[in-house]
């Protein structure tokens, strides 16, 4: 199996557990007069669609993609890092509707 086709089982698989944990179990876990419940382990499956998105579009295991940011220099990895978070954070805003 490449590395592209892993990444999109991986995008496609994790994207559709994440949809399904958004779609029927948030509203179950926060619903009116329930006890708010940690649900930050709801989340891992978003994060293996961004593994998979990542392997996907770029054809490199997770790996090697990991061992390429950690070769580069902290004055170019901090502000790619800050960005990214920025730009993540702000879609994620924009995403939830706040």
């Amino acid at each position: 199996m490449t590395t592209r086709t892993r990444g999109f089982l991986l995008l496609l698989g994790n994207g559709a557990v994440a949809f399904a944990l958004y779609r029927f179990v948030f509203p179950i876990l926060s619903g009116p007069g329930r006890h708010h419940v940690a649900a930050y382990g709801l989340a891992l499956p978003f994060v293996g669609a961004a593994v998979g998105l990542l392997e996907w579009t770029s054809g490199l295991p997770m790996s090697r993609l990991d061992e390429g940011w950690q070769r580069l220099p902290g004055y170019v990895r901090v502000p790619v890092a800050l960005a990214g978070s920025l730009l993540f954070l702000w879609g994620l805003i924009k995403f939830l509707g706040f």
